[in-house]
């Protein structure tokens, strides 16, 4: 008996189990192959979505970040004109 299941290939079991599967139940299988590769292709735009948008907000960041600098060189400049208007105030006076 054992030699006897020993002898059975596996490919063959295969072979003659989807040969008598019913019809429906190999429709359904197909239609679940067609949802796993709409999902890929949900999931690889996704992907491609958020490269695109990482890669937007850096730049934006980049951007901010030179008009922030740009904006404390001004607030300096300002200041120091501020202060040089006081001291000509403060000797008109005195």
């Amino acid at each position: 008996m054992a030699d006897e299941i020993s002898q059975v290939d596996a490919g063959s079991i295969g072979n003659i189990l989807w040969s008598t599967m019913p019809q429906e139940f190999l429709g359904n299988i197909s239609f679940l192959f067609n949802i796993a590769k709409a999902i890929g292709i949900i999931a690889i735009v996704y992907l491609l979505f958020l490269i695109v948008s990482s890669f937007i907000k850096t730049k934006q960041a980049l951007r901010i970040k030179s008009i922030e600098e740009n904006v404390i060189e001004i607030n300096n400049k300002l200041d120091a004109i501020l202060d040089n208007k006081r001291l000509s105030k403060a000797k008109k006076e005195n």
